[in-house]
């Protein structure tokens, strides 16, 4: 899951001299922890190759350079690979344990196609087939933008029967229309930000072993 720069950029020379001050937290999100005190603080950060979206801003960066990122106490310098897939839990809980996943959060830098399995299991078992796989893609084509989550592949102990999805799309424009499985959203269902550019949709509540397609342009 962590892993050094060079792993992920063998034949970049910066990937080894920016190996002591950021990582990779899987393959397409980027940190750079800060690591001095103050409300504020400056770090400098090499992006690879590609374009990079900050994660807590929505701003985009062009990689292969070396730019110095200022934070504060509300977030740190975190970037999403065009094309990446960040899933995450809808909300704040107590525990997993009593919690089960029924609200999650995808989001997706736009500028690139991509993909990720979404695996699942009840976190306490070591057989594999007692486990689920979530697959899920997003792919561009000119100004159509598409996002496929497939049908939950496999099943365990104790597993959510439906979700509620919410998709927030980074470095994104104003979409003149979405829709989901084929049907219009409603304008209340999303909502633009247009000083982040940020895309968010709240998906309706769905069953996990159907497949769901949001498109928007």
């Amino acid at each position: 899951m962590v892993r050094p720069m060079y792993l992920e950029y063998p034949d970049e020379r910066q990937a080894y001299a920016t190996a002591d001050s950021q990582y990779f937290y899987g393959p397409d999100m980027l940190v750079a922890p800060v690591t001095s005190p103050g409300a504020t603080a400056s770090v400098s950060v090499w992006s690879p190759p590609g374009q990079w979206a900050d994660y807590f801003t929505g701003k985009t960066y062009t990689g292969h350079t070396i730019r110095t990122i200022t934070t504060g106490l509300t977030s740190m310098p975190v970037f999403v690979k065009s094309g990446g897939i960040v899933p995450t839990r809808t909300g704040k809980v107590t525990n997993d344990a009593q919690n089960p996943l029924t609200k999650a959060t995808l989001t997706i830098a736009q500028g690139a196609s991509g993909r990720y399995n979404l695996y699942e299991d009840n976190g306490t078992t070591t057989t594999a087939s007692d486990s689920a796989t979530t697959g899920i893609r997003y792919t561009e084509n000119g100004s159509g933008h598409t996002l496929r989550i497939g049908p939950a592949a496999g099943s365990f102990h104790r597993q959510v029967t439906h979700r509620e999805w919410t998709v927030k799309v980074l470095n994104a424009r104003a979409p003149k229309g979405i829709s989901v499985n084929g049907e219009l959203l409603g304008a209340g269902a999303h909502h633009w930000d247009s000083t982040t550019r940020t895309l968010t949709v709240e998906l309706p509540r769905h069953n996990i072993k159907a497949p769901l397609t949001l498109a928007y342009h």
